[in-house]
Protein backbone atom coordinates (compact mmCIF):
# COMPACT_ATOMS: atom_id res chain seq x y z
CA UNK A 1 0.00 0.00 0.00
CA UNK A 2 1.36 3.59 -0.71
CA UNK A 3 0.87 5.92 2.84
CA UNK A 4 1.35 9.48 1.88
CA UNK A 5 1.87 10.90 5.41
CA UNK A 6 1.20 14.69 5.54
CA UNK A 7 2.57 16.64 8.93
CA UNK A 8 3.86 20.13 10.03
CA UNK A 9 7.55 19.62 10.90
CA UNK A 10 8.71 21.62 14.12
CA UNK A 11 11.52 23.80 13.10
CA UNK A 12 11.41 26.15 16.00
CA UNK A 13 10.31 26.41 19.81
CA UNK A 14 7.73 29.03 19.11
CA UNK A 15 4.33 29.10 20.65
CA UNK A 16 3.13 28.77 17.15
CA UNK A 17 4.72 25.32 15.98
CA UNK A 18 4.01 23.68 19.73
CA UNK A 19 1.72 21.38 17.54
CA UNK A 20 3.77 20.68 15.38
CA UNK A 21 5.64 17.51 15.32
CA UNK A 22 9.62 17.46 15.55
CA UNK A 23 11.84 15.71 12.91
CA UNK A 24 11.86 12.76 15.94
CA UNK A 25 8.44 12.02 16.19
CA UNK A 26 8.28 12.05 12.07
CA UNK A 27 10.92 9.66 11.70
CA UNK A 28 9.53 7.36 14.02
CA UNK A 29 6.01 7.35 12.87
CA UNK A 30 7.48 6.75 9.25
CA UNK A 31 9.15 3.79 10.31
CA UNK A 32 6.37 2.72 11.85
CA UNK A 33 4.06 3.07 8.62
CA UNK A 34 6.99 1.35 6.62
CA UNK A 35 7.47 -1.38 8.82
CA UNK A 36 4.30 -3.02 7.75
CA UNK A 37 6.05 -3.01 3.88
CA UNK A 38 4.29 -0.54 3.23
CA UNK A 39 5.70 2.74 1.04
CA UNK A 40 5.58 5.73 3.25
CA UNK A 41 5.64 9.16 1.23
CA UNK A 42 6.75 12.21 3.44
CA UNK A 43 4.65 15.33 2.79
CA UNK A 44 5.16 18.57 4.74
CA UNK A 45 2.37 20.78 4.82
CA UNK A 46 4.19 23.80 6.85
CA UNK A 47 3.89 27.07 4.87
CA UNK A 48 1.42 29.41 3.82
CA UNK A 49 2.13 27.84 -0.01
CA UNK A 50 0.55 24.94 0.07
CA UNK A 51 0.68 24.11 -3.65
CA UNK A 52 3.75 22.24 -3.55
CA UNK A 53 1.81 19.64 -0.79
CA UNK A 54 -1.25 19.47 -3.02
CA UNK A 55 0.24 19.31 -6.16
CA UNK A 56 2.67 15.73 -4.13
CA UNK A 57 -1.08 14.59 -2.94
CA UNK A 58 -2.27 14.32 -6.47
CA UNK A 59 1.22 13.11 -8.30
CA UNK A 60 2.44 10.43 -5.76
CA UNK A 61 -1.96 9.38 -5.96
CA UNK A 62 -1.64 7.60 -2.28
CA UNK A 63 -3.91 4.68 -1.64
CA UNK A 64 -4.76 6.46 1.75
CA UNK A 65 -3.29 9.29 4.13
CA UNK A 66 -1.89 9.12 7.37
CA UNK A 67 -2.47 12.70 8.46
CA UNK A 68 -1.14 14.92 11.75
CA UNK A 69 -0.79 17.79 9.92
CA UNK A 70 -2.43 21.12 11.45
CA UNK A 71 -3.24 24.23 9.67
CA UNK A 72 -1.61 27.68 11.03
CA UNK A 73 -4.38 30.08 10.97
CA UNK A 74 -7.60 30.47 12.34
CA UNK A 75 -10.24 28.38 14.69
CA UNK A 76 -10.82 25.90 11.64
CA UNK A 77 -7.11 25.21 11.40
CA UNK A 78 -7.49 21.95 12.08
CA UNK A 79 -9.84 20.64 9.56
CA UNK A 80 -7.90 21.88 6.45
CA UNK A 81 -6.01 18.60 5.93
CA UNK A 82 -9.59 16.54 6.33
CA UNK A 83 -11.50 19.11 3.59
CA UNK A 84 -8.42 19.18 1.40
CA UNK A 85 -8.24 15.17 1.52
CA UNK A 86 -12.01 14.83 0.81
CA UNK A 87 -11.93 17.50 -1.90
CA UNK A 88 -9.26 15.26 -3.86
CA UNK A 89 -11.30 12.05 -3.16
CA UNK A 90 -8.57 10.06 -1.54
CA UNK A 91 -9.14 8.29 1.91
CA UNK A 92 -7.39 9.33 5.00
CA UNK A 93 -7.15 8.01 8.49
CA UNK A 94 -8.44 10.36 11.44
CA UNK A 95 -11.02 12.48 12.05
CA UNK A 96 -12.84 14.44 9.48
CA UNK A 97 -13.34 18.27 8.88
CA UNK A 98 -16.49 18.25 11.10
CA UNK A 99 -14.87 16.70 14.27
CA UNK A 100 -11.52 18.73 13.56
CA UNK A 101 -13.17 21.67 14.02
CA UNK A 102 -15.50 21.22 16.52
CA UNK A 103 -12.89 19.85 18.85
CA UNK A 104 -11.12 23.08 18.51
CA UNK A 105 -13.82 24.80 20.12
CA UNK A 106 -13.28 23.86 23.54
CA UNK A 107 -16.77 25.85 24.69
CA UNK A 108 -18.66 24.60 21.65
CA UNK A 109 -17.49 20.88 22.55
CA UNK A 110 -18.59 21.44 26.24
CA UNK A 111 -21.86 22.38 24.69
CA UNK A 112 -22.81 19.88 22.32
CA UNK A 113 -21.63 16.88 25.36
CA UNK A 114 -23.68 18.73 27.55
CA UNK A 115 -26.62 18.51 25.25
CA UNK A 116 -26.39 14.91 24.89
CA UNK A 117 -26.91 14.61 28.83
CA UNK A 118 -22.80 13.96 29.66
CA UNK A 119 -21.70 16.07 32.50
CA UNK A 120 -19.33 18.52 31.89
CA UNK A 121 -17.41 20.91 34.16
CA UNK A 122 -18.99 24.16 34.10
CA UNK A 123 -17.18 27.00 32.36
CA UNK A 124 -17.07 30.34 30.74
CA UNK A 125 -16.20 31.60 27.10
CA UNK A 126 -14.49 35.16 27.24
CA UNK A 127 -12.89 37.12 24.59
CA UNK A 128 -12.49 40.57 26.10
CA UNK A 129 -11.12 41.96 29.47
CA UNK A 130 -14.56 43.62 29.91
CA UNK A 131 -16.56 39.91 29.90
CA UNK A 132 -13.85 38.83 32.20
CA UNK A 133 -14.86 41.39 34.67
CA UNK A 134 -18.27 40.41 34.71
CA UNK A 135 -17.80 36.67 35.45
CA UNK A 136 -15.07 36.97 38.37
CA UNK A 137 -17.64 36.91 41.50
CA UNK A 138 -19.68 33.92 39.09
CA UNK A 139 -16.44 32.02 38.91
CA UNK A 140 -16.19 29.15 41.24
CA UNK A 141 -11.92 29.04 42.43
CA UNK A 142 -9.78 27.90 42.09
CA UNK A 143 -10.35 28.19 38.26
CA UNK A 144 -8.47 27.15 35.34
CA UNK A 145 -8.04 29.12 32.71
CA UNK A 146 -6.73 28.03 29.23
CA UNK A 147 -6.46 29.03 25.58
CA UNK A 148 -10.55 28.31 23.60
CA UNK A 149 -8.99 27.17 20.65
CA UNK A 150 -5.61 25.67 20.85
CA UNK A 151 -4.57 21.85 21.94
CA UNK A 152 -1.36 20.14 23.30
CA UNK A 153 -1.63 21.88 26.09
CA UNK A 154 -0.85 24.69 23.83
CA UNK A 155 -1.48 28.38 26.98
CA UNK A 156 -0.90 26.13 29.52
CA UNK A 157 1.19 27.40 32.38
CA UNK A 158 1.99 26.99 36.11
CA UNK A 159 -0.36 30.23 36.12
CA UNK A 160 -3.13 28.65 34.24
CA UNK A 161 -4.76 27.49 37.59
CA UNK A 162 -6.39 30.86 40.04
CA UNK A 163 -6.65 30.58 43.30
CA UNK A 164 -8.91 33.89 43.57
CA UNK A 165 -10.85 36.65 41.82
CA UNK A 166 -7.14 38.86 41.64
CA UNK A 167 -5.54 36.03 39.87
CA UNK A 168 -7.79 35.60 37.38
CA UNK A 169 -8.48 38.77 36.05
CA UNK A 170 -3.69 39.16 36.31
CA UNK A 171 -3.78 36.17 34.05
CA UNK A 172 -6.96 36.08 32.11
CA UNK A 173 -6.03 39.75 30.68
CA UNK A 174 -2.26 38.34 30.06
CA UNK A 175 -3.73 35.40 28.35
CA UNK A 176 -6.16 37.12 26.00
CA UNK A 177 -3.31 38.92 24.55
CA UNK A 178 -1.59 36.24 23.80
CA UNK A 179 -4.82 34.34 22.48
CA UNK A 180 -7.71 37.60 21.31
CA UNK A 181 -10.07 34.97 20.01
CA UNK A 182 -10.63 34.17 23.38
CA UNK A 183 -9.99 32.13 26.47
CA UNK A 184 -12.20 29.00 28.60
CA UNK A 185 -12.41 29.38 32.17
CA UNK A 186 -13.63 26.23 34.42
CA UNK A 187 -13.82 25.43 37.98
CA UNK A 188 -10.17 23.58 38.56
CA UNK A 189 -10.46 19.54 39.11
CA UNK A 190 -7.40 18.20 40.62
CA UNK A 191 -6.22 14.42 38.67
CA UNK A 192 -4.62 13.24 35.83
CA UNK A 193 -5.63 14.47 32.01
CA UNK A 194 -6.27 11.56 30.05
CA UNK A 195 -6.98 11.38 26.36
CA UNK A 196 -8.77 8.07 24.79
CA UNK A 197 -8.28 7.26 21.14
CA UNK A 198 -10.83 4.68 19.85
CA UNK A 199 -11.36 3.49 16.28
CA UNK A 200 -14.84 3.43 14.92
CA UNK A 201 -13.99 1.04 11.38
CA UNK A 202 -13.96 2.62 8.03
CA UNK A 203 -17.12 5.08 7.39
CA UNK A 204 -18.48 6.75 4.01
CA UNK A 205 -15.50 7.54 1.74
CA UNK A 206 -13.20 4.75 3.31
CA UNK A 207 -12.06 6.76 6.57
CA UNK A 208 -11.62 5.52 9.96
CA UNK A 209 -12.78 7.91 12.64
CA UNK A 210 -9.83 8.26 15.51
Amino acid sequence: MKIAFVFNKKTNASLEQAEFDTPETIQSIHQALASGGHEVIDIDMSGENLAVPIEKLISTKPDIIFNTAEGYYGVGRESLGPTLFEQLQIPYVGSGPYGCFLTLDKFLTKQVVASRKVPVVEGYFVNSVDELKSILREVVYPAFVKPNYEGSSKGITSKSVCKDADELLSYGTESLKLFPQGILIERYISGRDISVPYISGLGEGGRGES
